[in-house]
């Protein structure tokens, strides 16, 4: 019987199987690789979302607070808005005291001049007019003196009717001094609530710069987040790129394979049938010489009318094929 060579495969065959072991163990690496990368950018990404979290938290509380800030701005400004009106006020009311004082300084003048006159008081001078009164009709003087003597009353008379006006020159500015005085008292309300206005204002004013001031740490602090956000999507993004690459070549290399596999399944197809027939030559072969056939061999010869059929279409289906190379 002529030897059975089974288990032998052509050498293009071995060649065929090693090109796609080759094939699958690259596939597998870049499989590993890949998911090494899936792995990577899961992580990435959550510490994107993480980062991305901080930021926009960081970014509401930015917000509330140059709200607050605002708030308090605007309160500044409407105290700013009182006290202009509050000095404005002053002022109108201030504007009475220049003529008052102008005039008060002429009044000084003229009193000034009046008292110089007078040169005493008014009780002074009435002593010295009665003093000279009582001389003159009272003692025996000759015409001489008495020329003098009333010379000397007329010179009281003016010194009196000047003590009198520097009185009431006197009454003046004393009525004017009051005037001043109330209008200054006016002013000085006015002043006090401009002080508390102002003081009020400057708090306002304070808040919010310490409102501001927190808020540009925060914008700070966001910033940087965002910095950190933008070069971990770049990041994601380049990582992204490579798995989309190494899907592309494992794509690639599943299309290599496939057309080895479809060679690989032709040659094992083929290798069957070559088995089968011998096999079915074999059990014809005893049948004939010798009658005696075991049940494998009943089975072949059972099949084989079947496998004839389909051996004859596949083999001439592989010769067309053949001619078409």
């Amino acid at each position: 019987m002529p030897r059975q060579n089974y288990g032998r495969a052509p050498l293009d065959r071995l060649e065929i199987m090693e090109k796609e072991s080759r094939l699958r163990k690259e596939i597998n690496s870049l499989r590993y690789k890949r998911q090494n990368l899936i792995t990577e950018i899961i992580q990435k990404r959550n510490e994107a979302s993480e980062l991305r979290e901080k930021r926009d938290t960081l970014n509401a509380e930015v917000r509330e607070l140059v709200g607050k800030g605002k708030a308090h701005i605007k309160k500044r400004n409407e105290l700013q808005g009182q006290i202009k009106s509050l000095k404005d006020k002053r002022s109108d009311i201030t504007q009475g005291i220049g003529p008052k004082a102008e005039m008060m300084r002429s009044e000084q003048d003229k009193r000034w001049r009046l008292n110089r006159a007078a040169r005493s008081t008014k009780e002074d001078i009435l002593a010295d007019f009665t003093a000279s009164l009582k001389t003159l009709f009272e003692m025996d003087l000759s015409l001489r003196d008495e020329v003098i003597m009333v010379e000397m009353i007329m010179d009281v008379k003016k010194r009196y009717l000047a003590r009198e006006s520097a009185n009431e020159v006197h009454d003046t500015i004393r009525d004017g001094k009051k005037e001043i005085r109330k209008i200054q008292n006016k002013a000085s309300n006015v002043t006090s609530k401009i002080i508390s206005l102002a003081a009020d204002g400057e708090t306002e004013h304070q808040a919010a710069m310490e409102l501001f001031d927190r808020k540009d740490e925060l914008s700070a602090e966001s910033q940087a987040l965002h910095d950190r956000y933008i070069g971990m999507t770049k990041e994601i993004r380049s990582i992204s790129k490579t798995i989309d690459d190494l899907s592309r070549e494992i794509d690639e290399h599943f299309k290599d394979i496939k057309p080895i596999r479809n060679k690989l399944d032709r040659a094992r197809i083929t290798r069957r049938e070559e088995q089968q027939l011998e096999q079915l030559k074999v059990a014809k072969n005893k049948m004939e010489t010798s009658g005696k056939i075991d049940l494998n061999d009943l089975r072949v010869l059972m099949e084989s009318r079947a496998l004839d059929l389909k051996g004859s279409d596949e083999r001439g289906n592989r010769q067309k094929g053949k001619k078409r190379d």
